[in-house]
């Protein structure tokens, strides 16, 4: 079993690979379960440098050599110095992530140096891989806020995903500004009393999206189309993947810094989620007009 750097309080425990800094598992002390179901999926960021080439010349944090690991008494600081690699080659950039641990809050935030001559067309952080539902896969629902409706409620035994050409595996994403109204996920169990909130908390209006990719693929055929071992003749890792998408097109000596990315474990379903985003909206923005909202 490779080495890993371990991060916990009473709530949660974290642990990090010290090999390739992939998030290895997210573990809800209280029911003894993990929410990376499948380390085999684990990952933790993924670049796209765009070139005139090869405008999907992505670089994955997955297969790269973590340079080294800072732990503090509640945070991991996880550094790749460069050059990364990918098929095409060596490329001189360096990317961080800084991992926090409060209560029963992760927050992840990511900054990527770019000292090549191509721009950071996306940067996906972070990539949380693995996710089978929380309790029975069955009993998980989830919740997309999209504007004036919800999506995804049975994410978790029908992966509604668009058939475009190209994709290796299924996938679905929802945008930020534009279809969502807020920047949250959540995924609960009603039966266990307990849910997942993911967030971005961005306090600059830029797009993002949010990305969810089911491994190995989905059983179109049937009514829960996710995958099953007994589909494959070969033991394959089945899961989901999870991550938020930006768009800066950081240019040769800029920095990409993301918004924290948080996950929240807490107790109940959904309707606690938007209690959560309020907190944090009206900590990080004034209401001009008081009175407007009233109204």
């Amino acid at each position: 079993m490779r080495a890993s750097t371990i991060l916990e309080n009473e709530v949660l425990r974290i642990a990090v690979s010290n090999e390739n800094g992939n998030i290895e598992s997210i573990h809800f002390k209280d029911i003894s379960e993990d929410l990376i179901k499948e380390p085999r999926l684990a990952a933790n960021f993924q670049i796209n440098l765009q070139t005139e080439e090869r405008e999907a010349n992505y670089i994955f944090g997955k297969c790269q050599k973590l340079t080294s690991i800072e732990k503090g008494e509640n945070s991991l600081n996880l550094f790749w110095k460069g050059p990364l690699k990918n098929e095409l080659g060596e490329h001189d950039l360096d990317v961080s992530m800084a991992i926090t641990l409060v209560d029963d809050q992760i927050s992840f935030q990511v900054s990527a140096e770019n000292r090549t001559d191509s721009d950071f067309s996306e940067v996906w952080a972070p990539i949380i891989g693995g996710i089978n539902g929380l309790g029975e896969r069955k009993d998980t629902k989830a919740m997309i806020p999209m504007n004036g409706e919800s999506a995804g409620e049975d994410l978790f035994t029908h992966f509604h995903a668009p058939m475009e050409l190209g994709l290796p595996i299924p996938e679905v994403s929802y945008s930020y500004p534009g279809e969502m109204g807020v920047q949250w996920f959540d995924f609960y169990n009603e039966k266990i009393n307990r849910g997942v909130y993911f967030a971005c908390y961005d306090t600059e209006p830029r797009f993002k999206s949010i990305r969810f990719e089911l491994e190995p693929g989905a059983a179109h055929f049937r009514e829960d189309n996710w995958p099953k071992p007994e589909d494959f003749d070969k033991d394959l890792p089945i899961g989901m993947n999870m991550n938020w998408v930006f768009f800066p097109y950081t240019k040769k000596g800029d920095t990409f810094v993301s918004p924290p990315l948080v996950i929240k474990y807490h107790e109940g379903n959904w309707e606690n989620a938007p209690n959560f985003y309020e907190k944090w909206f009206r900590e990080n923005f004034k209401i001009v007009n008081p009175e407007m909202a009233k109204r």
